[in-house]
């Protein structure tokens, strides 16, 4: 059909956005923990392996494979190729290229998961060669559909832009595709069920057995991204509009192969977690306490009164022969005990020292302290 026999609508459809946004957006979360993991490794425990490797390149893999995507959705990839026809083979010839990074970054973080399963649940050598045989054969099986790609009859004869003369039946590569992402999942599940079945029978409390298989839990979700992706095989059969009808498989490639590098990084992560917690400690251990305010004494018998707001009286002595010498007793008494009370100490030190008025044997005089007891001291 030509081109122009298309509606317009039909025309604008562009899947290509959707796509790019997906890629980084994964990308960077996938970035994101493999950063954190090799720093947790390279300066919390001081050690690295096998396993940050396999990470370290898959990640690599899926950054190029997202960036060949990008430029092949800027020569058209996500539209109807009716669209597109001046660039389309451009576009296809870049999306062919990037398959191999694709299927690489997807299959390389099963064996860095194999190796920390190794590490942590202590198989025995029979469990440690199923454990290590099926992503090693995973592996294997990704390779041979790699090759199957580059020789195939797919979309644009990609055997005659690598230089083939003659190419594989497509549908032998189709065939293939279908058992490898099928297998893809199958080693998905396993090293799902691997550590489930491994912890669960360690003595550990059952908090700390949980804790494990969360860890372990986003391979899970790697092998649901498998399935849902097998669902979307058959649409990149169609040849004829292979530039949009491929983007809905290929956004779950994207997914899978980002999800489980996430996988691989997050059992390595509890180490940093524990760092955090223990740094922040640290930094509530090593602030000061607030000093607390001076309580206000609530004696009745204290009276703070400054110098300055006190103006009495001089007193004259009461004449003689006005009272009794019972009464002068008394009074004798009674003061003798008043001069025998100490004042009480300063509250605090920062409070600035005042003078401060008081009447002593009927004449008023000024001290300096800190606080007053005001009395009167009778003759």
């Amino acid at each position: 059909m030509a081109p122009s026999a298309f509606s317009p609508e039909y025309l604008q459809q562009d899947k290509g956005p959707l796509l790019v946004r997906i890629i980084w957006v994964f990308e960077a979360l996938a970035l994101t923990a493999v950063c954190l993991k090799v720093w947790t490794r390279v300066k919390v425990l001081h050690q690295s392996g096998l396993e940050d490797v396999f990470v370290l390149l898959s990640d690599v893999l899926s950054l190029v494979y997202g960036a060949l995507l990008t430029v092949s959705v800027h020569y058209g990839l996500g539209r109807h190729a009716a669209a597109i026809v001046p660039t389309a083979r451009k576009a296809i010839k870049l999306y062919v290229a990037a398959i191999p990074f694709g299927m690489l970054s997807v299959t390389l973080p099963t064996l860095a998961i194999a190796i920390i399963l190794h590490q942590t649940t202590d198989p025995s050598p029979q469990q440690l060669r199923f454990l290590y045989g099926i992503p090693m054969l995973n592996l294997v099986i990704r390779i041979v559909n790699v090759i199957l790609v580059f020789t195939s009859c797919l979309p644009d004869k990609p055997q005659a832009l690598h230089g083939v003369s003659k190419c594989v039946n497509y549908v032998v590569a189709i065939h293939y595709m279908y058992f490898a992402t099928c297998f893809s999942a199958a080693t998905g599940v396993f090293l799902t069920v691997w550590p489930i079945v491994a912890f669960w029978k360690l003595r550990l409390a059952t908090r700390k057995k949980v804790i494990l298989l969360l860890l372990f839990s986003t391979t899970a979700i790697a092998a649901v991204c498998t399935l849902v992706r097998v669902g979307y095989l058959p649409k990149i059969h169609n040849f004829d509009d292979f530039t949009y009808s491929s983007i809905d498989y290929t956004i779950w490639v994207v997914i899978e192969g980002d999800v489980i590098i996430i996988a691989a990084c997050v059992p390595g992560l509890r180490p940093f977690v524990k760092h955090l917690r223990q740094k922040y400690q640290t930094n509530q251990r090593q602030i000061p306490n607030t000093p607390q305010p001076p309580k206000k004494s609530n004696r009745n018998s204290e009276i703070t009164v400054p110098a300055s707001s006190v103006s009495l009286p001089r007193t004259e002595p009461p004449p003689a022969g006005s009272i009794s010498h019972s009464e002068q007793t008394l009074a004798t008494r009674r003061v003798s005990k008043e001069r025998m009370v100490e004042p009480d100490p300063p509250k605090t030190e920062d409070v600035e020292k005042q003078t401060f008025t008081t009447i002593r044997d009927g004449v008023a005089q000024k001290i300096p302290d800190g606080t007053l007891k005001s009395r009167r001291l009778l003759q």
